[in-house]
């Protein structure tokens, strides 16, 4: 029986690859360089991105990265007011073979624009979204600066702040964030401002932030990795 079971999985597996071969769906791979080399690419940010290279851990300029011949960057994040989370597909069609199930407010690389779709990098994962369901980065953004969280001021306090889609408490909530944590500091709304770390980008209460430094100049190829993209725990959060 056990025989039997596994080899009726063996079949299913092998007819569903065979139909997404006939679909023409074939999954990619995105080769991304940074200082002429191929490295794995951590976490996406807008301005400052985590690589893996030799050594470890880096967070370098995400317009250092290079993944196509123009070597254009372009950002964006997954945009799902409704259920949280959408499908990312293998192809540029609403049928095409599911890869991931993509977290709202989660930041990808963009390496194909589309009418109705755009190719792009999600957690490693090669594939598509929909242009409704995906919020393009303008290019010429730059952030104001880093701060760290405190939770209303206090970064030794343990209790959660939590990321939300919009300037709102009627708005999502997208990441659970430890205090103590760098962030990466972009605009204003009211009491909100909104930040990036570890390829999330969202809203939290301005009153969560402290010790914010205006953004210096960076070197063109490389940061420490202790920077404002630094490696910390985030809470994800049921859909």
């Amino acid at each position: 029986m056990k025989r039997r079971a596994f080899f009726a999985v063996l079949l299913a597996g092998l007819l569903l690859a065979t139909a997404a071969l006939a679909a023409g769906e074939v999954r990619q791979v995105l080769p991304v360089m940074w200082n002429s080399r191929q490295v794995q690419l951590r976490y996406v940010g807008s301005y400052y991105s985590v690589v893996k290279a030799s050594g470890g851990d880096r967070t370098v300029l995400s317009s250092t990265l290079r993944w196509d011949s123009d070597g254009g960057a372009r950002f964006g994040y997954v945009y799902a007011a409704k259920n949280g989370v959408v499908n990312l597909r293998m192809g540029p069609r609403p049928k095409a073979s599911i890869v991931d199930k993509a977290k709202t407010n989660r930041l990808v690389l963009i390496f194909e624009q589309g009418e109705a779709w755009s190719g792009v990098l999600y957690n490693g994962q090669v594939g598509y979204l929909m242009n409704s369901n995906l919020k393009v980065i303008d290019p010429a953004e730059q952030p104001r600066g880093t701060a760290v969280l405190g939770y209303k001021g206090d970064t030794r306090r343990t209790t959660t702040v939590y990321m939300r889609m919009g300037p709102g408490t009627n708005t999502r909530k997208v990441v659970g964030l430890k205090p103590g944590a760098a962030v990466t500091v972009f605009g204003e709304s009211g009491k909100w401002t909104e930040v990036e770390i570890n390829g999330w980008r969202g809203y939290v209460l301005t009153e969560h932030l402290t010790g914010f430094e205006a953004l210096k100049p960076a070197t063109p190829t490389d940061l420490p990795a202790e920077g404002p993209e630094e490696i910390v725990e985030v809470i994800l959060l049921d859909d």
